[in-house]
Parts: C-alpha cells; structure tokens; sequence
C-alpha cells in the first residue's frame, strides 16, 4: 500500500490525539473555564515517577513546587504506577559502562554526548537514593536480556524483597510527596 511501519504508528498517534481532545462543540465558554491563580519555584507536568522523584528532589532543595496532572487524585502514577516497578539503577562502578549503553541506544545520535554522561552521572545514584526514600529494594541484573554494548551495567531496583516491584514503588514515590 505505500505505507511504512513509522508512518502508520504516526497516523494512529494523531488520530488518537484528536480523539482524545474534549471539543464539546468547539471553543469553552467563559463559564466553562476554571481559573485559577498559583505559584511555584518549579511546575511539574506529570505525577508518574519522574513527576514524582523530580518534585521529592526539588522541594528538599529548598523550593517551592506545583505538580500539575490530568489524572484525577487516586489514578495518577502513569507507567510507574502500572509497569512493573523497578527503576534502572546501575552499579556506582558501571558509570561508564552505562553510558555506553545509553549512547549504543541512540542509533541516529538524537542526543548530544553529554546528556548520556550526565544520566549515567546520575542513574548510578538511583538505588541510593530509593533507599533513602525509605524503600525497601530488591537489585536484580538483567543484562543477560539485552546484548547491547554496556548492557553489563544494567540492573533493575524493585521494591519488595520477592517477586516484582508493581505499584509499591509508585506507592512510596506518591507517599514521600504528600509528606512534603
């Protein structure tokens, strides 16, 4: 038919978009607009687990923080909440094999080299830090999936000491930001 995988999934995204507005005849009324004046160090689209651990990080750095999200309160948490609970958390001694891991995944060089260093920089402190939040954590390697260049560094922190991590580490990420 002419057409390829790319642009099929790029069809379906924007029809799904577009299905997904509320045009509810087309422009909202004034009295359909709910107003409302707030303000915040930092704004954070998004309570899933990066929503989540960037507002954590933000607020003990001493700012003030919004989170804003579509999901009613008690459904947010995004992937985190429904996937299967663990946070890639390398070694502190695989940072550079991480990084090559990361960089071996950018097969058209999207990134520029030094936002790889900077998350490898980082993703080692992962499992530190969840612990830090509290959470009880389970390090399971998995490189053996994967055969990529650095995939020697891969490790997933799941909470919970058998089986998978599920909702319980969105539940500790939600927890540790309604107590800030």
């Amino acid at each position: 038919m002419g057409i390829n995988r790319r642009d099929f999934i790029r069809g379906v995204a924007g029809c799904a978009a577009i299905l997904a507005l509320d045009f509810k005849g087309g422009v909202a009324s004034e009295s359909e607009i709910k107003r409302w004046d707030k303000e915040a160090d930092v704004v954070i689209v998004g309570f899933g687990g990066a929503g989540g651990c960037s507002a954590i990080t933000a607020h003990d750095l001493g700012t003030k923080v919004l989170i804003i999200e579509k999901e009613i309160e008690g459904r947010e948490g995004g992937n985190t909440r429904t996937a299967v609970g663990g946070i890639i958390a390398p070694a502190p001694d695989k940072e550079e094999s991480f990084f090559k891991y990361l960089k071996g995944c950018d097969y058209w060089d999207q990134m520029e080299e030094d936002i790889y260093r900077e998350m490898a920089r980082e993703f080692v402190h992962n499992e530190r830090w969840i612990r830090k939040m509290g959470g009880d954590v389970r390090v399971i390697p998995f490189h053996a999936e994967v055969s990529a260049p650095g995939s020697d560094s891969l490790r997933l922190a799941v909470y919970g000491q058998e089986g998978f991590g599920f909702d319980r580490m969105w539940k500790s990420i939600r927890k540790n930001v309604i107590n800030r």
